[in-house]
């Protein structure tokens, strides 16, 4: 899922400099990631990570090796081990610009915890197309038997990604239950179908299958 960050001016504290570049994140797209995430090279990347209990693990000559690196506007360029600050609403906003053509690594921890997310209840079976970004869970009764997705940046079943595939071994239930998470791009054809299991269909198809 590609997320705008509207309104949103950071002011980033260049070393040996003492000046402060603003930066206007209102035109970025910021693209959604699993966390735990490594990443780096010499791209300038924007992502957004939705979890809880994000820490950084970085060297300093790794991330000295950057113009900008920040998380919800604060720099972290030092390197070293170290939590992030709770953001209020679960999500991390990340700017990372190389210095030329270095490249830096650097590791975010943590876990993306959509159970703490408010999620619409759904019943089986269910289809959604909309270019949009979602929670949804399953009653403690429903049975799933295949879950479908096509043209989606993210798709998560229980924090398991699942994106664009045909699933018909789903992970262990969460208060038994399954819970989802919907993320789509901005434009395109996105599209999700979890349908139930119903014995009388299963047993037709196993039947017909059976003859061939």
């Amino acid at each position: 899922m590609n997320v705008k960050k509207p309104h949103l001016i950071i002011l980033v504290l260049l070393f040996y400099s003492s000046l402060f570049a603003v930066i206007n994140d209102s035109v970025n797209d910021y693209t959604e990631k699993m966390l735990p995430q490594s990443f780096g090279g010499a791209t300038t990347s924007y992502f957004v990570f939705m979890g809880t209990s994000l820490s950084l693990t970085a060297n300093s000559t790794s991330t000295s090796n950057t113009t900008t690196f920040t998380i919800n506007g604060d720099n972290y360029r030092a390197g070293g081990t170290v939590a992030i600050p709770s953001s209020g609403d679960d999500r991390y906003y990340v700017i990372f610009v190389p210095k030329g053509n270095n490249s830096a690594a650097i590791t975010l921890e943590g876990s993306n915890d959509w159970t703490t997310q408010t999620h619409t209840e759904i019943s089986l079976p269910y289809a959604q197309t909309a270019t949009t970004s979602a929670f949804y869970m399953t009653t403690t009764t429903a049975k799933v038997d295949s879950v479908v997705s096509s043209g989606l940046d993210l798709l998560l079943i229980n924090n398991a990604d699942y994106t664009n595939e045909t699933v018909t071994t789903l992970p262990a239930r969460q208060d038994n239950k399954y819970y989802i998470y919907y993320g789509s791009p901005a434009s395109g054809s996105p599209s999700l179908k979890v349908s139930p299991y119903t014995p009388e269909l299963n047993l037709k198809l196993f039947i017909e299958g059976s003859l061939w």
